[in-house]
Formats: structure tokens, sequence, C-alpha cells
């Protein structure tokens, strides 16, 4: 599937917080996704955009959306359970899984890598530490259903004190 955009359907459609969380029914990429990879999602007549896999099973493929600015992420925030889009992929390559207590960062995004490779990986995760200026980040929640100790700083040099304060228990 990484050539022609394949018809997919949105399975569900929910809010955190300021960003948009899709579930995407698409068997071919989900059998073959792995944490660190991305689609590419196509809306006809708008536009293609790359978006990080934050979570894939079965039949299903999420994606975070971010906030809507552009063309693209307005519309995605506002197209409805049971609407079509195109998919290509998975690509990229997958995350190194590698260390017995892992720290996660990052930010907007990039969470989505972290997440999936948290859900993946639960036993291993020591720690994520996720940036959002709002104090907001998305899936940290889900993060901490699953176990892990979450810190959310407001700025990078922030998170580089939480980093420095918690890097002797990791490997």
């Amino acid at each position: 599937m990484r050539g022609r955009p394949q018809p997919a359907r949105i399975l569900n459609s929910r809010s955190e917080g300021s960003y948009r969380v899709l579930e995407i029914e698409t068997r071919d990429i989900a059998s073959k996704s792995q944490p660190g990879n991305y689609i590419m999602l196509w809306l006809p007549g708008v536009d293609e955009i790359p978006l990080a896999i934050s979570y894939a099973d079965k039949d299903l493929v999420e994606v975070l959306i971010g906030p809507p600015r552009g063309e693209v992420s307005a519309t995605l925030h506002k197209i409805p359970v049971g609407g079509l889009v195109g998919v290509r992929g998975p690509f990229g390559n997958p995350i190194p899984s590698w260390g017995s207590r892992v720290l996660l960062m990052g930010s907007s995004h990039g969470i989505s890598y972290l997440r999936f490779f948290a859900e993946k990986n639960k036993e291993r995760v020591h720690s994520a530490i996720l940036i959002d200026e709002e104090g907001k980040p998305p899936y940290s929640a889900r993060l901490r259903e699953i176990g892990v100790e979450t810190y959310v700083a407001k700025s990078r040099g922030e998170a580089v004190e939480l980093f420095r304060s918690i890097l002797g228990d990791i490997d």
C-alpha cells in the first residue's frame, strides 16, 4: 500500500484537548505498523499529509491530528465517522527497542510515536516527559492508564530539568 492511496473508512473520531484522534479502518497498514511509522492520508480535493501512527491493532490505525490551523487539519477535525479518506503506508523506521528502563520524551505530534511505543513496551517504559505550552499534551491520560509515570513540561527548559531529575533511574 505504498503506491496509490487506498480507500479507508473513519471508524471513530474523538477530541484529545485541541487535537483530534481518528481511528481508520485499514487492515493492510495496521498489520505492518510499528512504533515510529507514519501514514500518508489523502483527502480528495484537498491534499495529502503525513501522520504519525499513534496506535495500530488488527484492522485499525489511530492517528493524531493537530489543532485546526490549515485546510487539511480543519477538514479532518470535522470528518464524520463513516467518512472515507485515502491512505498509504506504513512509512518510516521503527523506534529502536533497547534498554530495560526507557524514558520517553516528546512534544506535539511526536507524542503519537511515544504512545504507540509505550503501548507495545509497557513493561520497559520507566517514564515519559511530554512537552506542551498549555500543559495539556495529547495522550497523557492514556500513558498514565497503562502505568507510565508521566510528567508534563510547559517548555523545553523545564523538560530538560525533569530529564536531569530522573536520569539516574533509567538506562
